[in-house]
């Protein structure tokens, strides 16, 4: 099986990715990439992860597009796995679940709801 190996910028992303949660900026972070790049994404984050100790989930979209979800604790894997099943059902909830996980203030949340939800 033939691999394009993920740019130089998707590695950085997910070293960044990596700084933000093991700082606790954020909880938790989220990437799309191709479903053909999970092998080298697998590669780089057990590269990189060595002493950070985060985890991920894959959420297959579909056949060329799958959703990874970085984390550090355990009890995130609940909301992740709550937020790919109702990723659909737009709500002020799950607008507001969605930007705790993704470690955006409540200013901006609230704007979001009253500027989306009027």
């Amino acid at each position: 099986m033939i691999h394009t190996k993920l740019s130089e910028i998707d590695q950085g992303a997910i070293i960044n990715i990596f700084s933000t949660i093991r700082l606790e900026t954020k909880p938790c972070s989220h990437i799309v990439i191709k479903t053909t790049k999970i092998d080298d994404f697998v590669f780089i984050f057990n590269k990189h992860n060595k002493d950070i100790h985060l985890k991920y989930y894959i959420n297959k979209v579909d056949d060329i597009w799958s959703e990874v979800y970085i984390f550090k604790y355990n009890h995130l894997i609940d909301v992740i796995l709550f937020v790919c099943k109702h990723h659909n059902k737009f709500s002020v909830f799950s607008n507001w679940l969605q930007g705790k996980m993704f470690g955006i203030s409540e200013t901006m949340i609230s704007e979001y709801v009253k500027d989306n939800y009027k």
